[in-house]
């Protein structure tokens, strides 16, 4: 069977991932960002800075700090995806959460993993920006844990967490415009256009460039005050009220400096992030595990009716969840010698005590060429079969037949065919339709073994008999059973003996079907036991009101309006 890859959940730890592998791809843009948002003069901009850094440090220059970004997103990315995606799951499924719940959860997440992640967050922006500096005053951070473990030898511990504030305070909008816009753009945009837009890289690229665009009209002032109060040195700021002053004497521009490069380094590592996160999920995720509950009671306890093979709630005994052993139809393969097929197969059914001489013979199956031959020596046999044998055994295939329709065990089974067996030795019901006699009993074997079935579960399954006779498919079985019924209701035809009734509704549902499905009034009557005439009497006094007797479902071949009237 074909695996849905759109189903599969992912784990909490994705987020942490895709972050990781965007920031190996995205680190010179947001290397370019910190240096332009911590320069003291507008000079310089994006292309100066990016030769300065080549001219000074080379290729390398523009990866320095690489280990502190992916310690960054491992811990900040991590927390605030894992944390989103497990308070999700904690609302009901069935439904999408609106807009408000995901903003909040993604603002919860988000204020998390922005103090989890201030210790990488700091690290990172000063490994970054300490190129910049003159050589003699470089901090030469080894890699990003070489800097927390000096950063608490030097300066202590609270310094690792200096700009927290700052820092979960962008984390929360930077997470609402992220993952909650994300998720919202991506959820309108596949029900709004589902022709367009489906779970494929294309909506994940449009989702994720619209929600970077909104995270970062949201962030970059609070990025920029952040990024000053990690780079500036002990003492410099009182808090954020302070940076907010300092910044805001460069002009209302100095809160969005550096804007372009943010959105330029935002936007792919957004765009990489989700499109990794949905590769992720879609190959290594999982798939969700459905707990069985009856939809009445959904706090009842099941119960496992071993026997049968059903989960059963009992408070109202609703069979609920799937089947839990297999009762198909046992299949035997017989080699055909001619094509030097090795079957290793054995020949011939088990013995069945139920069977007279038939079970000692060798059953001989029908041949695999297409021409008459090759069906006569199964035919022969099944002729030279006694007739209790022959009834015995066109009940048993009955059974099977209406038991796995309606997933009944082998031993429901079993029990079906010894009352059968008694009662046909016994001779009580001589002259009763056999199929008819298969049903009762199989119904008795489940009251017996207490198999919750019903008559009606029963009678579903078990064959019409003149429908059955005539050949006729399910759909028109159906569709004559629902017009029979509703002429008696509509008392359209009060008087009629209930076979005529029943022969006049198979005749007008096989008019209305295919042409390989019609039957002329005589077939049908011969069949039932009706004169043609009675047939075509019913017939008219239905046809007044065809429209109302049939399935709303029914699949007509000819129109009502150009069925015969008589």
């Amino acid at each position: 069977m074909a695996v849905n890859k759109q189903e599969r959940i992912g784990r909490w730890y994705f987020g942490g991932l895709a972050s990781a592998g965007a920031a190996c791809c995205t680190h010179p843009l947001d290397l370019l960002k910190v240096h332009l948002q911590t320069q003291q003069t507008p000079s310089v901009g994006l292309g100066d800075m990016a030769k300065k850094i080549m001219k000074n440090d080379g290729i390398r220059g523009f990866y320095n700090g690489l280990s502190a970004s992916l310690l960054r997103q491992l811990t900040y990315s991590t927390t605030r995806f894992g944390m989103y995606e497990t308070l999700k799951k904690q609302f009901p499924s069935d439904q999408p959460l609106p807009f408000y719940q995901k903003a909040l959860l993604a603002g919860v997440s988000g204020a998390c993993g922005g103090f989890v992640g201030t210790p990488g967050d700091l690290v990172n922006v000063r490994m970054q920006n300490d190129i910049k500096l003159p050589k003699d005053q470089r901090r030469n951070y080894k890699h990003a844990v070489d800097g927390v473990f000096r950063i608490v030898k030097e300066e202590g511990v609270p310094r690792l967490f200096g700009g927290a504030t700052m820092a979960t305070s962008r984390a929360v909008l930077m997470t609402i415009g992220q993952l909650a816009f994300y998720d919202q753009i991506k959820q309108v945009a596949m029900a709004t256009a589902p022709g367009v837009f489906q779970d494929n890289p294309f909506t994940h690229f449009f989702s994720s460039i619209s929600a970077a665009s909104i995270a970062t009209l949201m962030t970059q002032p609070l990025d920029v005050m952040k990024t000053r109060m990690m780079n500036a040195p002990p003492g410099t700021f009182k808090g954020i009220g302070d940076c907010f002053v300092y910044t805001a004497k460069l002009g209302p521009a100095g809160f969005f400096k550096g804007f372009f490069p943010a959105w330029v380094r935002l936007a792919p590592h957004t765009v990489l992030t989700f499109i990794f996160f949905e590769q992720l999920r879609m190959n290594f995720g999982y798939f969700k595990m459905t707990t069985l509950q009856c939809q009445y009671h959904p706090n009842a306890h099941l119960v496992e009716d071993h026997r049968a093979g059903d989960v059963i709630c009992p408070e109202c005994g609703l069979v609920v969840g799937d089947r839990l052993v297999d009762v198909g139809t046992e299949w035997r393969s017989f080699s055909n010698e001619k094509s030097g097929g090795n079957d290793p197969s054995r020949v011939g059914a088990p013995e069945n005590p139920l069977l007279g001489s038939a079970d000692l013979s060798t059953s001989i199956a029908v041949g695999f060429g297409g021409s008459e031959g090759d069906q006569s020596l199964a035919n022969a046999q099944r002729k030279n079969m006694n007739n209790t044998d022959r009834q015995m055994s066109q009940a048993m295939s009955v059974i099977r037949e209406m038991s796995e329709r309606i997933h009944l065990a082998r031993s429901i089974q079993d029990m079906a065919a010894k009352i059968f067996k008694d009662v046909l030795d016994s001779k009580a019901l001589k002259g009763k339709n056999n199929e008819a006699q298969a049903a009762a009993c199989l119904y008795i074997a489940c009251r017996k073994e207490g198999v919750p079935r019903t008559f009606k579960e029963i009678c579903a399954v078990s064959r019409s008999r003149f429908c059955g006779n005539l050949g006729l498919p399910h759909d028109i079985q159906l569709a004559a059973t629902k017009i029979a019924k509703k002429a008696v209701e509509l008392d359209l035809v009060a008087g009629r003996s209930p076979i005529s009734i029943a022969a006049a509704a198979i005749y007008m549902a096989t008019l209305a079907a295919s042409a390989d499905n019609k039957k002329s009034a005589k077939e049908i009557g011969e069949i039932a036991g009706a004169a043609e005439v009675t047939v075509k009497q019913t017939y008219k006094l239905l046809y007044p009101r065809a429209k109302d007797l049939f399935p709303e479902d029914f699949n007509f071949r000819t129109p009502i309006e150009m069925l015969p009237s008589s």
